[in-house]
């Protein structure tokens, strides 16, 4: 429980002062035209930002403040790219109950201004920006044309008080693609949400990728994936475990020395890509099944100081399970490296134990009952992993589970390590 706690904990107060806002590695352009580049305050925008703090030296107390009158654009490397447009806003609310407040009647139906969009997908001929206030706003722009906005509306039927949806973003993306529209790609269309996953899916349809994966590729070459399925896969490799029971010496199994051995893992999981700003991270679930057979001995004296030698055994049997958060340390289109941390709650099946005491090379006694020691069938493990993922399918990882107590005693207790390699296929 305290591994538990402290990870937790941990994880708390990662994501506390991402939300608070730290200076990461980015640039500005100035209306004059050039570039600045240093360090920018990333605050996890849910609402665009109406202006951003900026260093040019990340140890440097001088912070600059810029809005839009004096950049055009700006980005925070591998994260997020805002540009400077201005456009007309829907300003209708999409609320089915605030529709009918005096709030929503009050509001401006349309309003000029000039604000920050986030780049949602620049790599074809066709544009997709985002805007966040009170609702979320998408913009669309055909390369050397204007920013448009993608309108989608909720309307009362006065009549019997009926809340209708009015999807006119889906006519609009119909005039882009323009003699390009297929009966396929209508059907694409007519099924295109009002999201940010779907519609950069349809705008890089119509950009021509017929596998579209809603990439969004930065000003500095990054790229990054704005659909976020989970991605399932399994697993096989190696691990070296060791088992160790310190102890009073005095006791046949006090300090019994054991020896290492090989072992097969099989696994399967999932992992979860976290959203636009916290992705750096990934949350991993896996299951993984292993057996091993442990043996032990050690030589000392009986009372009498006669020559003794002990020896044990015992196979365990064991599903693993385990919640790790991956740090992608560095990502492109083809290659991710990451490592990362977790917790594991392992349930184990224990058989064949069996206790030998010689004295003189000749057995005494001889315990093959499985409760001579009453090992935890059900135990925890703190996990630690690194790995490299290549193309998207293949994943080579290092992993281990740090020491775990499965056998506590007054005088003598047994602990578990893992270390291994293990190969990764993504199914999708």
């Amino acid at each position: 429980m305290k591994i538990i706690s402290s990870l937790t904990f941990f994880l708390l107060c990662s994501v506390l002062l991402y939300s608070q806002g730290i200076y990461m590695r980015g640039f500005v352009v100035r209306n004059q035209g050039d570039t600045l580049r240093g360090w920018i305050k990333y605050g996890n925008w849910k609402v665009n930002p109406e202006k951003i703090e900026f260093k040019d030296d990340l140890n440097s107390r001088r912070i600059s403040e810029y809005t839009v009158n004096e950049i055009t654009c700006f980005e925070i490397t591998g994260l997020d790219d805002y540009k400077k447009a201005t456009v007309s806003l829907d300003m209708n609310s999409v609320d089915p109950v605030e529709i009918f407040s005096e709030v929503a009647e009050k509001r401006d139906t349309v309003r000029h201004e000039t604000l920050f969009l986030r780049v949602l997908s620049n790599a074809g001929k066709l544009h997709l920006y985002e805007f966040v206030d009170f609702k979320n706003h998408f913009f669309i722009q055909a390369a050397g044309d204007t920013i448009e906005e993608l309108i989608y509306q909720l309307r009362i039927n006065r009549a019997d008080n009926i809340v209708n949806e009015w999807n006119r973003y889906r006519e609009q993306l119909r005039g882009y693609a323009g003699q390009n529209l297929s009966a396929s790609l209508d059907r694409e269309i007519e099924h295109t949400r009002y999201s940010s996953k779907s519609l950069v899916a349809i705008v890089t349809r119509l950009n021509g990728d017929k596998n579209p994966i809603g990439l969004h590729a930065g000003n500095e070459g990054n790229t990054r994936a704005a659909i976020r399925n989970p991605q399932i896969f399994v697993s096989a490799g190696a691990a070296l475990t060791s088992f160790s029971m310190p102890g009073d010496n005095n006791l046949p199994q006090g300090n019994l020395q054991f020896k290492n051995s090989v072992i097969p893992i099989v696994s399967a999981g999932i992992d979860l890509l976290s959203p636009r700003n916290f992705n750096d991270f990934t949350l991993r679930f896996e299951m993984a099944f292993s057996e091993a057979t442990y043996n032990g001995s050690k030589h000392t004296e009986d009372v009498f100081r006669n020559p003794e030698y002990d020896t044990y055994s015992v196979k365990q049997r064991n599903l693993g399970t385990s919640l790790s958060l991956l740090y992608n340390v560095r990502r492109t289109k083809k290659v991710r490296y990451y490592f990362g941390a977790g917790v594991g709650f392992n349930f184990s099946g224990y058989s064949g134990s069996q206790v030998n005491q010689y004295i003189y090379l000749t057995p005494t006694s001889v315990d093959t009952s499985s409760s001579f020691l009453q090992a935890k069938k059900f135990w925890e493990a703190f996990v630690i992993r690194a790995g490299v993922r290549l193309n998207r399918k293949l994943e080579i990882a290092a992993q281990g589970n740090l020491t775990s107590k499965v056998i506590s005693y007054l005088y003598f207790s047994g602990y578990i390590r893992t270390y291994g390699l293990r190969l990764a296929y993504f199914l999708y």
